[in-house]
C-alpha cells in the first residue's frame, strides 16, 4: 500500500497532520525503529528513542512535529502518534473474514436472519431466530444460541459461545473462548443447601466494545447485565450478573466484578483489580492492579491497595509500613531509656 492511501485514513478519520517526503513508498508492514526497513511503518511516541529514529530505515514515521526535522526519512506529523499508528496498523494489516456465506459443516437454523457478506465459519452452530449484521465474522466453532441479536462489522472468535436472547452490537469483538450470557452465581441457602435462582436477564453489548479471549460475562439474573459502548476488556475477566460497566472503560486482565456492581463512564481497572457486589464507581476513576473495592466510590480519581482508598494516601501509608521494623526498635529503645530514667529517680 502506497503511503497516500495510508494517509487517505487520515483525510477520513479527520486527523490533523503534516507530511514530509514521498507518497508513492510501498509500505507492507510495521516494525519498531531498529529494525524497520524501506517498506516499513514505524512511530516515534517518546524522546527516548531519538538515536533510533536519526538511523531508521522505515519508509515512513509518524512522530510528533518536535520531532520530524530529526527524521531521516518520510514523517507523519500529528498530535498523537501512537493513536495514528494504531489507525494504520488496521490498514497495513486488515482484519478481514476469509470468504462471504457459510461453511459447509457449519449448522445454521433456518430461522436465523443472515446479512449480506456474513462469514460463517467451519463447525459454527448458529441456533433459532438469530440475527447477524452484515460483514460480521464469525469463527470456527462458535456457538450462538436462539434469539441472539448480532450487529454489523463484528467479529465472534473461535469457540466463543453466545447464550440465549443477548444482544450485541456493531463493530464489537468477543475473542477467542470467551462466554456471553452464561447463567449468572444465583443460589439461595436453605438449612444448608443451595436452590438454583434462573437468571433470566440478558447480557446486552453495546458498539466498537472488545472483549478478550476467555472472558465471561454472566446474564442478569432479573435485570441486564450490561456493556456500554467503546468499552475494552482484557482476557481472563469476570463480569457477574446484573454488572453495568460504564461507556468508554478500560478492564485489564484477571479483574473481577462481583453481581450488581456498577462501573462509572471511563473508569480503568488494571489486573486483578476485585470489585465487592451492589457498589457502584464514579466516572473518570483509575483503579490499580490488586485493587480490592469493597464499597461505592463517589469521587473521580485514582485508588490503590485493599480496601482502596485514594492512591496518595495508599502510598504514604506503604512507606510508613516499610518504616514499621525501624520504628519498633526505636520505640523498644526509648522505653529502655524511659525504664532507667524511672529506676535512677
Amino acid at each position: 500500500m502506497r503511503i497516500d492511501s495510508l494517509l487517505s485514513v487520515l483525510d477520513r478519520n479527520q486527523i490533523d497532520y503534516q507530511f514530509s517526503g514521498d507518497k508513492s513508498v510501498e509500505i507492507n508492514r510495521v516494525a519498531g525503529l531498529d529494525n524497520a526497513s524501506q517498506d516499513s511503518l514505524s512511530f516515534l511516541n517518546s524522546n527516548k528513542f531519538i538515536d533510533s529514529l536519526n538511523q531508521t530505515l522505515a519508509g515512513v514515521v509518524v512522530l510528533r512535529s518536535e520531532f520530524q526535522a530529526q527524521c531521516p526519512t518520510n514523517s507523519i506529523s500529528v498530535h498523537d502518534p501512537y493513536f495514528v499508528y494504531s489507525l494504520l496498523a488496521q490498514v497495513v494489516y486488515p482484519d478481514a473474514a476469509p470468504f462471504s456465506g457459510v461453511a459447509e459443516s457449519a449448522s445454521v437454523a433456518l430461522t436465523a436472519d443472515l446479512e449480506e457478506q456474513v462469514c460463517i465459519e467451519d463447525q459454527v452452530v448458529v441456533k433459532e431466530n438469530v440475527s447477524i449484521g452484515c460483514q460480521t465474522w464469525v469463527q470456527s466453532g462458535a456457538v450462538i444460541h436462539r434469539n441472539v441479536k448480532i450487529g454489523a462489522h463484528c467479529k465472534i472468535g473461535s469457540n466463543v459461545v453466545i447464550h440465549e436472547n443477548c444482544i450485541i452490537g456493531d463493530h464489537t469483538r468477543i475473542e477467542s473462548g470467551a462466554i456471553i450470557g452464561g447463567d449468572g452465581f444465583g443460589w439461595a441457602p436453605n438449612r444448608g443447601q443451595w436452590s438454583k435462582i434462573p437468571q433470566v436477564g440478558r447480557v446486552v453489548i453495546g458498539n466498537h466494545v472488545s472483549i478478550g479471549n476467555n472472558s465471561c460475562v454472566d446474564r442478569g439474573a432479573i435485570e441486564d447485565t450490561v456493556i456500554e459502548d467503546h468499552c475494552i476488556i482484557d482476557n481472563l475477566v469476570h463480569i457477574a450478573h446484573n454488572v453495568v460497566i460504564g461507556e468508554g472503560s478500560a478492564i485489564a486482565g484477571q479483574a473481577g466484578f462481583a453481581g450488581t456492581t456498577k462501573i462509572g463512564k471511563h473508569n480503568i481497572v488494571a489486573g486483578q483489580a476485585g470489585f465487592a457486589g451492589h457498589l457502584s464507581t464514579a466516572d473518570n476513576c483509575h483503579f490499580a492492579a490488586k485493587s480490592g473495592v469493597t464499597q461505592t466510590v463517589k469521587n473521580s480519581g485514582a485508588y490503590s491497595g485493599f480496601p482502596v482508598q485514594e492512591t496518595a494516601k495508599w502510598q504514604k501509608q506503604i512507606v510508613r509500613q516499610r518504616n514499621l521494623d525501624k520504628m519498633a526498635m526505636q520505640i523498644k529503645e526509648l522505653q529502655k531509656q524511659l525504664k532507667e530514667l524511672q529506676n535512677n529517680n
